[in-house]
């Protein structure tokens, strides 16, 4: 039995086969801003002001995705 809900609907371009259950979706893009440790930093700061950034905290943020 196939459902379609309206997200699958939105998606379904991108999709090269049919699922019946999402677990989790990744996603390949290129982010420029993440190639140089200069970029990493502003995107770091703009995410988080006046936070120290750390492996631990790069390691939790990881995590949370």
């Amino acid at each position: 039995m196939l459902t379609s809900d309206d997200f699958s609907t939105y998606v379904a371009d991108l999709l090269c086969s049919t699922y019946d259950c999402v677990d989790r979706i990744s996603v390949r893009g290129y982010f420029p801003l993440g190639q140089t440790s200069g970029g990493l930093l502003t995107w770091w700061n703009e995410l988080f002001p006046n936070t120290l950034l750390t492996q631990q905290r790069l390691r939790t943020l990881a995590g949370d995705f």
